[in-house]
């Protein structure tokens, strides 16, 4: 099984600012072994929450992180992508507005539509 990961800008942006290489790797590695730790969150279409306290965050003395991820599984190709869409600390967790989570939801029906053809 091949293990594909994709990240928003955002992402990316907020994992160099949180993470070095090795928590990055360290992350992967976790959702390789089980890609649908995190909770969904509702009416997102099937995104989740993953709590990440393995490695503590650099700027917040609280730890841990919140990583916004899609996982999806293409069974023709034994594909698995990993959708990185942001992350952030404990001090700035703020719930989604439905305005977003709809957004969320249709990004994710469009993206299994062009990967499955669903």
């Amino acid at each position: 099984m091949k293990f594909i990961f994709l990240e928003t800008p955002i992402f990316v942006r907020y994992h160099k600012k949180y993470m070095d290489a090795s928590e990055y790797e360290a992350l992967r590695i976790a959702l390789v072994d089980n890609p649908e730790r995190g909770d969904v969150i509702s009416n997102t279409g099937g995104f989740r929450k993953l709590q990440w306290l393995n490695h503590p965050c650099r700027e917040s003395q609280h730890g841990g992180l919140r990583i916004i991820y899609y996982h999806l599984s293409i069974e023709q190709t034994q594909e698995q992508f990993i959708f990185f869409v942001t992350l952030y600390n404990n001090k700035e967790s703020a719930d989604l507005t439905s305005d977003q989570k709809l957004q969320m939801k249709r990004a994710i029906t469009n993206e299994k539509f062009f990967r499955r053809g669903e």
